[in-house]
């Protein structure tokens, strides 16, 4: 029985050296909602949805940043750090 908190809608993605891998919540975006049915959930070996099954799981979908958008984090990240000290 698979019990992780974490579930992952699509493969996730390789992380490069200009590029970053963000996770994107679509637990309730019902253009994702095959993935929490019982028939996606019986094909992929999860519990199926029952009262007793019903615990909280996040689906995530991977995302790649553009060179652009991780370059503009990574700075953030780095203010940040510079401000509260390492």
């Amino acid at each position: 029985m698979n019990n992780d908190l974490f579930i992952y809608v699509e493969p996730d993605i390789e992380s490069t050296k200009t590029q970053d891998v963000v996770y994107e919540d679509v637990s309730r975006n019902y253009k994702y909602a095959k993935y929490w049915s019982n028939n996606w959930r019986k094909v992929h070996g999860l519990p199926l949805r029952r009262k007793e099954n019903n615990k909280l799981h996040i689906y995530l979908k991977p995302h790649l940043l553009s060179v652009e958008e991780t370059n503009s984090i990574r700075h953030m990240q780095n203010v940040i750090q510079e401000i509260i000290g390492n």
